[in-house]
């Protein structure tokens, strides 16, 4: 399987909460700008820096960057890591399910060396992680998950902390 074919297949899962993601980061700039037209229509000939308009005006700010972010987080579940080896691939299905043994794991399932699992992490935050092994090397994905299961586009760094993680096993291992 190449990356491509690995980014299409865990992209095929979640077209749902990206939708639904990307419905929610449009509303919050429109928001936004509505709330900063409102204002901004409104006179803004006040001497006092700490009314309401400016208060307003640092809320739809904030909604607008909010929603700016989400457009830019949203792709970002769906970075693959490649980690090209020469060892076997016993011998990475063996480091895989070494690490995955040390993992709070709620469900597990494996297709033809495709593996997908759900696991809690010390903070119970749900992680997905999405793995391939083959003979040239491991492809895998990691992204946060609310308690029901949907994608947030709001993780504060879980999905990056559960790559790094993962990735920095596999290096230490393959060597």
């Amino acid at each position: 399987m190449t990356k491509e074919q690995f980014t299409q297949r865990i992209k095929k899962r979640d077209k749902f909460d990206d939708i639904l993601n990307y419905f929610v980061c449009v509303a919050f700039v429109l928001f936004g700008l509505c709330i900063s037209y409102v204002i901004i229509d409104d006179d803004l000939n006040t001497s006092n820096i700490l009314t309401g308009k400016y208060k307003g005006l640092l809320i739809s700010i904030y909604l607008i960057l909010l929603g700016m972010y989400g457009f830019w987080r949203i792709p970002k579940d769906y970075e693959v890591m490649n980690i090209r080896s020469n060892k076997s691939k016993d011998e990475k299905s063996k480091i895989i399910n070494d690490y995955l043994s040390n993992l709070k794991m709620e469900q597990k399932t494996v297709d033809n060396g495709f593996i997908e699992c759900r696991y809690r992490n010390m903070f119970f935050n749900k992680v997905d992680l999405r793995i391939f092994i083959d003979e040239h090397g491991i492809l895998f994905n990691a992204q946060g998950v609310d308690q029901y299961g949907g994608k947030g586009f709001i993780d504060f760094g879980l999905t990056r902390r559960a790559t790094k993680r993962l990735e920095k096993y596999i290096r230490a291992n393959l060597q």
